[in-house]
C-alpha cells in the first residue's frame, strides 16, 4: 500500500511544470534554479528520500491545482495559437472590478494575479515573542509589538503591509537628542528600531531576518545589512544578526502616520515576526560603568572553585595538583587590568572586560573569547579574588599557580628561565676541539714523508655567533665539528712555496684559508710555523 502510494506521488511530480517543481522545492527550502529536468531530478529525489506528510500534502494540493487549471481552460491555444489565450485574458479582464475575494482561485492565477504574494495585515496578529535584549540599545517604549508574518496562499514570495504612528512623547524624544555629526548628517542617539525575529515562544530569540527579506517604509527601500557569503551549495547567505536604524525614513511628526511593507520568501518550517521599538543607544564607556556598579563576585567564591576542580577523585586516574592561570587577556595580549568571566563559563581563566566590550561594540558577538561560549553582557561579572591577585603580583609576571588550598604564587617568566637555559646548554655543546695538522714534504719522486702533530687551537678557532633559538629544546641542539687534516707540499712546480691541501670529514668542496700568525721555516725537510 506505501509503494502504491509513493508511485502516485512520484507521477504526480512528473506531470508538473515548470512553475509547480520551483514551488515545490522552494517550499522544502531547496534550490529551485535551472532547467526543467534538473528540477524533476531534485523533486524526485525530495519525494523519494524526505516525503514527510507535509510534503505530500504540498504535492496533492499542487496537483489539484494544476487539474482544475488544466480542466477549466482546455488547449485552446494548441488550436487556435497563442491569440486564443490573448482573447480569453483580455475577456477575463473584466473580472479585475470586482472584489478579488469574489473570483475563482483558478481565474486569479489566469490572470497572473496571486492575491497571496501581497497581503494587507490591516489587524495584525500579535504573538508572544521576547526578543533578547541588546546591550548596547536601552529599550524605551514598544512602538509595533512582535507580530507574525503569516504566509497567505501558496506563492512563495510573500508581502505584508503594517501602518505605526509615533506619539508626542516619542517625537519628542528623537528631536531633542539628535546630534548632527562631522559627515554632515544626523545621528539619533535616541532611534526608531526595526527587528526581525523567528516566531518561537519557547526562548529568548535572537535577531533573525527572513529569506530575501526586503522593507519600505514610507515608499522608501530600506538598507539593510548585507549577506554574509558563504561557498556552500544550495545555501542561501544570511544577514548578519542585527537590528536596523529606521529614523531616517520615519517623519518625525506625531500626526504622520508610517506605512511599512515588509516582503520575504517562505521558508520550510520556518515562521518570522517583525517588531519596532523606540531605543537610546549606549556607549562602551556607559556599559562598563553599569558592569562595576554591579559589584565584585566575592574572593570565597572563586577560592571554592579552585579547591573543587583541584579535589582528588578516587576513582579517578590523573591527579591535578595545581592549576596556571594566565594574567594577559586572550584578546589584546596585554595584562588584565578589570578582570572579568561570564557566570555561565567553567573555566577560571579571565579576561579583561574593558577589551571585551569594546570589541563587542565593533562586531556584537558576545562570545566568551576562552571557551567560545555565549556570554551575554548581563552574565558578566568582576572577579574580586583576580583583582587581589592582580593587585599584589608583581607586573613581570605572566602567570600564577593556584594550589589546592586556594592560595596562588607567581610563576618565574619562561623567557628569561629559557634563555638561560639555552644559554648555558649552548655553550657546553660548542666546545672547540683541537685539529691535527699533517705535514708532508714532497721533494720530486721521493716517498711521502708524514708528521702527525695535534697542537691547541683555541687562540685560532673560529668565532660563533651566539644565536638562541628559543623555539629549541636543550635535546634539539647539536654540534658537528669535522676533524680537518692539513697538509703542506714544497712542490717544485709550485716553484717553492707550499701549497696547502685540506681535507675535512664533510663533503665540502670549499677551502679555508690558513689562519693564524707566524713565520714559516723549513727545518730539517720539515716545514714548521714559529709563533711571533
Amino acid at each position: 500500500m506505501a509503494d502504491d502510494n509513493a508511485n502516485t506521488i512520484e507521477n504526480m511530480v512528473k506531470s508538473f511544470r515548470v512553475s509547480e517543481l520551483q514551488v515545490l522545492l522552494g517550499y522544502a527550502g531547496r534550490n529551485k534554479s535551472g532547467r526543467k529536468n534538473e528540477l524533476l531530478a531534485r523533486a524526485l529525489q525530495l519525494v523519494q528520500k524526505n516525503c514527510s506528510a507535509s510534503i505530500e500534502m504540498r504535492v496533492h494540493d499542487l496537483y489539484k491545482k494544476f487539474e482544475s487549471n488544466r480542466r477549466r481552460f482546455p488547449s485552446n491555444a494548441a488550436k487556435n495559437g497563442t491569440s486564443g489565450l490573448v482573447d480569453m485574458k483580455t475577456n477575463l479582464t473584466g473580472y479585475s472590478s470586482f472584489p478579488h475575494s469574489l473570483l475563482a482561485p483558478h481565474v486569479m492565477d489566469f490572470l497572473g494575479e496571486t492575491p497571496s504574494s501581497t497581503s494587507t495585515q490591516s489587524h495584525p496578529i500579535p504573538c508572544d515573542v521576547t526578543l533578547k535584549p541588546l546591550p548596547f540599545y536601552d529599550h524605551l517604549e514598544n512602538i509595533l509589538p512582535p507580530v507574525s508574518l503569516t504566509p497567505r496562499g501558496t506563492s512563495r514570495n510573500q508581502e505584508a503591509a503594517f501602518t505605526f504612528h509615533l506619539t508626542p512623547h516619542q517625537t519628542q524624544l528623537i528631536t531633542q537628542c539628535r546630534d548632527p555629526s562631522l559627515s554632515g548628517g544626523i545621528e539619533y542617539p535616541v532611534q526608531v528600531q526595526l527587528r526581525f525575529c523567528l516566531l518561537e515562544r519557547t526562548s529568548e530569540q535572537k535577531d533573525d531576518f527572513p529569506s530575501s527579506c526586503s522593507v519600505r517604509i514610507n515608499h522608501r527601500t530600506v538598507t539593510l545589512p548585507n549577506p554574509i557569503p558563504t561557498n556552500k551549495p544550495d545555501v542561501e547567505p544570511k544577514r548578519p544578526s542585527r537590528p536596523v536604524n529606521i529614523t531616517h525614513y520615519c517623519k518625525l511628526s506625531s500626526s504622520s502616520t508610517h506605512s511599512m511593507v515588509v516582503g520575504w520568501t517562505t521558508t520550510f518550517q520556518k515562521n518570522f515576526c517583525v517588531s519596532i521599538y523606540l531605543v537610546r543607544q549606549q556607549t562602551s564607556d556607559v556599559l562598563m560603568q553599569k558592569l562595576k556598579q554591579k559589584g565584585h563576585r566575592h574572593p570565597d567564591h572563586t577560592k571554592a572553585l579552585i579547591k573543587e576542580k583541584l579535589t582528588t577523585d578516587r576513582d579517578s586516574e590523573i591527579a591535578i595538583s595545581s592549576l596556571w592561570v594566565s594574567l594577559q587577556c586572550p584578546l589584546g595580549k596585554m595584562r588584565i587590568n578589570i578582570p572579568c568571566r561570564c557566570l555561565t563559563c567553567q573555566h577560571l581563566q579571565c579576561f579583561d572586560a574593558s577589551s571585551f566590550i569594546r570589541m563587542n561594540e565593533r562586531k556584537p558577538t558576545w562570545q566568551c573569547p576562552v571557551c567560545f561560549k555565549p556570554a551575554d553582557y548581563r552574565d558578566l561579572i568582576i572577579d574580586g579574588y583576580f583583582v587581589e591577585i592582580l593587585n599584589e603580583c608583581p607586573l613581570e609576571n605572566e602567570e600564577i599557580q593556584f594550589f589546592e588550598d586556594g592560595t596562588w604564587q607567581p610563576m618565574k617568566p619562561k623567557k628569561s628561565l629559557k634563555r638561560s637555559d639555552s644559554c648555558s646548554s649552548f655553550e657546553e655543546n660548542n666546545k672547540v676541539s683541537p685539529a691535527k695538522i699533517c705535514t708532508v714534504i714532497d721533494d720530486g719522486d721521493s716517498s711521502d714523508v708524514t708528521r702527525e702533530r695535534e697542537k691547541e687551537t683555541c687562540n685560532n678557532s673560529k668565532k660563533f655567533i651566539d644565536c638562541i633559538d628559543l623555539t629549541e629544546t636543550d635535546d634539539e641542539i647539536q654540534t658537528f665539528e669535522p676533524e680537518t687534516v692539513t697538509c703542506f707540499s714544497t712542490d717544485s712546480r709550485s716553484g717553492g712555496s707550499p701549497v696547502r691541501y685540506t681535507s675535512s670529514s664533510e663533503d665540502d668542496d670549499e677551502t679555508d684559508s690558513l689562519e693564524g700568525s707566524g713565520v714559516w721555516s723549513v727545518q730539517n725537510d720539515v716545514l714548521v710555523l714559529e709563533e711571533t
